[in-house]
């Protein structure tokens, strides 16, 4: 299942390819989160310029058979219904996704415009042989990789339900599945860790594809508010807002706050220098603004991260601990969900 990442679904996951060799490799890709992110943003682009190509060959290049129009049909719709759930839109424009989506009707009606007229199947020679037993391990692949998906869009765990921490926003990373949510392959803590996003008027999460400049991205700023009732157990303020693809090792959380809720805690990293307006020891109230949105800690580019664990040791926080879904007024949030407060 594994290879699914590399074959075809790498771009929609920033730390996919991690998860493929596991701890040696995820090591690497947390200290060398720039150039990382780099090569993934490389794929993602690839990607989705591969699933046009597919749409030419379905639609618009000459098919010899039944068989062969089937096939190909097969290929893309199961391809498309797999980058459109573990897609990361906000790349490039939430709304393409749509646009794919009827342009893929469009190629499945030409195609099937001359389907009566072929024959069932052709005869082939070695490499069309070859070619078509390339396309049936693909197909199989990809059907694989969508039925792994299911299991992603929802949990039988127990966690909390607390609300929405922005007006509004969108899920980069969140699920029950490393295909959607790369902060799965942590098997404690922060395995249902949620990162959150907005979007502008084009459907994207910045302005161009990742930008350098903090103030292109739809969140930076953004007012954060308390997703419940609690009590403020840990405040840290005063880092840096690092440019985007700067990693700050040492502080992984940046500025944050550690929220206590019913014996549980809930983590809000990433959060702009000196925007944090409550101490350790408050009481707040759900609702409640409590900071704004930046990049600070150990982050590729300006968006929310949250988790929650269970009990009250806050040592365990990043790591160790025992990880529990968040549900937002009684949803599962997963990858490209949008929200409301």
């Amino acid at each position: 299942m594994q290879y699914i990442y590399i074959i075809s679904g790498a771009y929609a996951n920033p730390a996919a390819v991690c998860s493929f060799f596991r701890h040696d490799l995820l090591h690497v890709c947390q200290t060398n989160q720039r150039d990382t992110t780099k090569t993934m943003n490389s794929l993602n682009i690839l990607s989705i310029i591969f699933f046009p190509l597919l749409l030419y060959c379905v639609g618009f290049r000459y098919n010899k058979s039944k068989i062969d129009i089937l096939l190909k049909l097969l290929i893309v719709w199961v391809y498309f219904i797999y980058i459109f759930y573990t897609g990361r839109w906000d790349f490039l424009s939430y709304f393409l996704q749509y646009i794919f989506l009827f342009l893929l009707f469009v190629a499945t009606i030409k195609a099937l415009m001359n389907f009566k007229r072929l024959i069932l199947f052709d005869t082939k020679k070695l490499w069309g042989w070859t070619k078509f037993a390339g396309q049936i391990l693909f197909s199989i692949l990809m059907i694989w990789g969508c039925f792994e998906l299911i299991s992603g869009f929802s949990t039988h765990e127990t966690g909390i339900d607390i609300a929405f921490p922005l007006r509004d926003g969108f899920i980069g990373q969140g699920g029950n599945s490393e295909l959607l949510n790369y902060h799965h392959s942590d098997t404690t803590s922060q395995q249902y860790a949620l990162d959150i996003v907005k979007l502008n008027a084009r459907g994207m999460s910045a302005r161009g594809f990742l930008p350098g400049d903090l103030e292109n991205y739809a969140i930076y700023g953004d007012t954060i508010f308390s997703p419940c009732d609690g009590k403020i157990v840990i405040k840290k303020d005063g880092l840096d807002n690092l440019p985007p693809g700067v990693a700050d090792n040492l502080n992984p959380a940046g500025n944050h706050i550690i929220l206590e809720y019913e014996h549980n805690l809930i983590l809000m990293a990433h959060m702009m220098k000196n925007s944090i307006i409550v101490s350790a020891g408050d009481l707040v109230k759900k609702g409640q603004p409590i900071a704004r949105a930046g990049n600070s800690g150990r982050t590729t580019s300006p968006h929310l991260h949250i988790h929650a664990i269970a009990g009250t040791d806050t040592n365990k926080i990043l790591h160790g601990g025992n990880g529990i879904p968040i549900f937002f007024n009684g949803k599962f949030p997963v990858r490209n969900d949008r929200m409301k407060k």
